[in-house]
């Protein structure tokens, strides 16, 4: 049985040091700039610089609805040595997103591409649940279900876990792997081990008071760490 990895968000370079040690992932993310706010290339490096060899990181690209825009980003971003760069699928239009996954084919990374769909956009998340195909031979090696709006409901306030474990468990036919993420308390990590998600990302769970934008603290980062 494979296990869920832990990916933890860190705003800044005294964050990686507090929590490094009970994350599989750290991501360099933003929090105070929406749900995929990005790090400065230049912090992205430093970060990479300090710990090189010692941690898998991965980061988000921004919070980019343009597609040329992303391509554009995303090759500045390709050459950092980051083990994976999160994606936002920003798109209302199914059509839109198709074209943006076949443009993808055309460019040659060194990265892996984590495809970021936003929990709320119900109506997407069901069309790739049924056109799971799409990503058969695309460049995203996972899918993570995220929320966008980080002062709302959490994951597993907008979907039951049957929903969560019936797409886990499609996608894994399909060799794809999921992620699960977006405002999930420190309650639900069993839940969602259960489940046997690729990876379970977590930001509110680790800061005081359950709030995004607050320091993150090192021993509910250990806490969580030895549920999985």
């Amino acid at each position: 049985m494979n296990k869920s990895s832990l990916l933890i968000s860190v705003k800044n370079i005294d964050e990686i040091k507090k929590i490094y040690k009970f994350a599989n992932i750290v991501d360099l993310k933003n929090p105070s700039d929406g749900a995929l706010g990005a790090w400065k290339i230049g912090q992205v490096s430093q970060a990479l610089n300090i710990y090189k060899n010692k941690i898998c990181f991965s980061a988000t690209l921004g919070n980019i609805f343009n597609n040329e825009i992303i391509l554009k980003e995303l090759l500045k971003f390709d050459d950092l040595g980051l083990e994976y760069i999160k994606i936002g699928i920003f798109h209302d239009c199914i059509g839109e997103l198709e074209e943006f996954i076949n443009s993808l084919k055309y460019i040659n990374l060194k990265t892996k591409l984590v495809a970021v769909f936003f929990a709320e956009n119900k109506k997407l998340i069901n069309h790739v649940k049924k056109n799971i195909s799409l990503f058969l031979n695309s460049k995203f090696s996972i899918l993570l279900i995220d929320t966008f709006n980080k002062r709302s409901k959490g994951l597993l306030e907008i979907y039951k876990l049957d929903f969560l474990n019936s797409l886990i468990l499609l996608a894994k036919k399909n060799n794809l792997k999921i992620g699960l993420s977006g405002k999930i308390r420190k309650d639900q990590i069993f839940e969602l081990l259960r489940l046997n998600p690729s990876i379970i990302g977590i930001r509110s769970a680790v800061c005081a008071k359950f709030r995004r934008e607050q320091m993150i603290s090192a021993k509910l980062a250990e806490e969580i760490r030895a549920l999985f």
